[in-house]
């Protein structure tokens, strides 16, 4: 009897540990996924506007120049000032809504300004409104040393202009940088197809912890260990979703006595090297269970199509590794860049392998074969080009097509699996083909412009 109540103490134990796991690596995958919010899936745009100087009119006597600005972004960066004398005079730069709230300021001292030039004064305003009416203020016990101009460049950007409360005939000689931040329906889908993914990888390390009992005996009695590209590639682009070097890991909140160029740079390097062992940590946890896993279905047998989506699986495979092992070189400086860079390649061998995998396991084999399967998948994948250039602005970036492309095969799968469709009949082949052609034979119409 004790034994009995031992083994199930035993078996409950197991049970929650496995629970446990599963739920640290499904919070573990989505909060990397989503570090910094839904920022890393915005796009960004940006505008300079900066007034030129016919005819510069100094603002002697000045104590407060307000000009007036649309703002053609949600960021205001930079503000460029033309100095013509840098005097020691202490000037605040206040950048005010329509009701006047000051929404950023900052003090500046005009000596510490090359004289005769344009000078650049960074400032942090994020909390903007695009196309409504904002305010430059300038304020100072002499504001002499600025200009205003004659001339008014930008129209539709600077509007009227205030001197010491009064209306002015001029505009203020400054220039301002604004970017823009917008979420299209490309960045939607990208978000949709991570998380698509980040599913896949979290069922698949849940299914290996749920069965590691009978993955790991498989493995130990395998004579041959096979799946070691596929253990490689998976785990390697479940790691990628942690990065050492983002900004929110790295970034000072304790002073230490020593201060170096990290500090120096708001960089923690012990932060830093934690990050890297961390890194390293779940390579090796995510490499063992995909290498159990992999090895465990790949020495399953497999018949008919198949066998022949598994033949092209392993195939794919090694692409798969090729692309990664190039994306893993310039990894750290794409992470860094201030515009995120969309990996079309990785996520379009990702999709097919995802698919090719779903054929598999959903039993797909039974209604279509693999090659029908693929020329319906291209023919939809063709569709997905148009479409994408037709709906939205931006479809260069290839998020669109990617997400209209994962859409359509998203379709492809559920039609296959649910509708009552023989799609082995002769019509739907001819159909097929004769679509290709006239579909591939467009675009010998389409010609660059020159």
């Amino acid at each position: 009897m004790n034994s009995i109540v031992k083994k199930l103490t035993e078996e409950k134990i197991i049970l929650g540990s496995k629970i446990i796991f599963c739920i640290l690596v499904i919070v573990w995958l989505f909060s990397n996924l989503f570090v910094n919010g839904v920022g890393d899936y915005i796009s960004y745009k940006d505008y300079f506007y900066q007034n030129e100087i016919p005819e510069a009119v100094r603002g002697h006597g000045a104590v407060c120049i307000e000009q007036q600005f649309i703002a053609k972004g949600n960021i205001l960066s930079n503000i460029t000032l033309y100095v013509a004398q840098n005097s020691d005079s202490d000037v605040s730069i206040e950048i005010v809504d329509k009701n006047q709230k000051i929404k950023s300021q900052k003090n500046i001292n005009l000596k510490d300004y090359t004289a005769g030039e344009w000078n650049r004064v960074a400032i942090d305003c994020n909390d903007l409104k695009r196309n409504e009416q904002f305010i430059v203020s300038i304020k100072g016990n002499d504001l002499g040393g600025l200009v205003l101009s004659t001339g008014n460049s930008y129209s539709k950007i600077f509007t009227s202009c205030a001197v010491n409360g009064g209306e002015a005939g001029y505009t203020l000689a400054v220039g301002l940088q604004f970017t823009y931040k917008y979420m299209l329906l490309g960045n939607i889908l990208e978000i949709a197809i991570r998380i698509l993914l980040a599913i896949a990888i979290a069922i698949a390390i849940c299914y290996t912890i749920a069965k590691y009992e009978k993955i790991s005996d498989c493995f130990k009695n395998s004579e041959k260990k096979r799946g070691l590209l596929y253990a490689l590639y998976f785990s390697v682009s479940t790691v990628l979703l942690y990065n050492p070097l983002e900004k929110l890991r790295t970034e000072v909140t304790e002073f230490a006595r020593v201060m170096g160029a990290g500090f120096n740079s708001g960089v923690d390097s012990a932060k830093r090297v934690s990050n890297f062992n961390h890194w390293f940590i779940y390579f090796a946890i995510a490499f063992a269970l995909f290498f159990l896993l992999s090895n465990y279905l790949r020495n399953k047998e497999f018949s008919g199509e198949n066998e022949k989506a598994v033949k092209l699986l392993d195939n794919v495979i090694v692409i798969a590794d090729v692309v990664l092992a190039l994306r893993c070189i310039t990894y750290f400086y794409n992470e860094s860049q201030a515009t995120p860079v969309f990996y079309y390649s990785d996520f379009m061998i990702a999709f097919i392998i995802l698919l090719l995998i779903t054929y598999i396991v959903l039993k797909l084999d039974k209604k279509l074969p693999l090659v029908r399967a693929e020329a319906l998948l291209i023919c939809l994948w063709m569709l997905a080009l148009p479409a994408s250039i037709v709906i939205t602005h931006e479809w260069v970036s290839g998020r669109e097509f990617m997400g209209f492309q994962a859409l359509l095969a998203i379709v492809l799968i559920l039609a296959v699996k649910f509708l009552r469709v023989d799609w082995n009949k002769e019509w739907i082949g001819k159909s097929i083909d004769v679509f290709t052609v006239f579909f591939c034979h467009l675009f010998l119409f389409v010609r660059p412009s020159t």
